[in-house]
């Protein structure tokens, strides 16, 4: 297993009250897209491998949107799996990049791309986020994000730039989200070349489509700030 990182920080579920916590991120290297998050009373606690806290392991990573800002806090980053989001909040915004940058380069290459789904879908219109990790890709949607369907890129028929944005086909069985979609986005043909090359089992170029993340600040102690809680 392969720690990015470790972090003190303030642990809050639901309206509990805040604790302060020192947090461990973790990859299993076995299963690469398994995230392991171990939180402690202190940091002594830690150091003497005393028990944990809390626990989270979220499986079937899918991706990350950060710099968000949620029940007015500040500088929020959402780890998005299948089953659950995890949110993080830190005390400021390099520190979250900081986070950002440990985890993206611990679990792998991942894209995102900003996208519409509109009118007449079966899931909800409006500003939605396209990730796509390994050889599966999802939709979420608002502020906390929700993961609104997950699909295996075996489960495509079809898929391929069309006027204006990107439309794809998914067979019979991936349940809800089966069907023909079609969402706007000005990186039609980076989604496409995107899909071609995993579906041919070609390493896809580098493309940079995480904005500031191109620039990193050190990566020294961070420190977890405010909260931290499943969806």
């Amino acid at each position: 297993m392969t720690d990015p990182g470790n972090s003190d920080g303030v642990f809050s579920r639901g309206r509990l009250p805040l604790q302060l916590l020192q947090g461990s991120l973790a990859v299993e290297e076995a299963t690469p897209d398994r995230l392991s998050m171990t939180l402690y009373k202190d940091r002594a606690d830690k150091n003497k491998d005393g028990k944990e806290k809390a626990t989270h392991s979220l499986e079937d990573f899918c991706g990350i949107e950060s710099g968000l800002v949620v029940e007015g806090v500040s500088n929020v980053m959402a780890i998005i799996c299948q089953q659950r989001v995890l949110l993080l909040a830190f005390e400021s915004r390099e520190k979250m990049l900081v986070w950002e940058l440990k985890i993206r380069s611990t679990i792998g290459e991942a894209w995102r791309f900003p996208v519409v789904i509109p009118s007449g879908s079966k899931f909800p219109t409006g500003p939605a986020m396209l990730h796509f990790y390994s050889n599966y890709f999802c939709l979420t949607h608002g502020v906390p994000p929700k993961l609104l369907w997950c699909w295996q890129l075996q489960g495509i028929r079809r898929y391929g730039a069309i006027a204006g944005g990107f439309s794809f086909e998914a067979g019979s069985k991936c349940g809800k989200g089966s069907g023909l979609f079609y969402i706007h986005t000005e990186e039609a043909d980076s989604l496409q070349m995107l899909f071609n090359c995993v579906a041919s089992g070609v390493p896809p170029p580098r493309m940079d489509l995480r904005g500031s993340l191109s620039h990193h600040p050190s990566t020294g102690n961070v420190q977890l700030q405010v909260y931290v809680a499943l969806l």
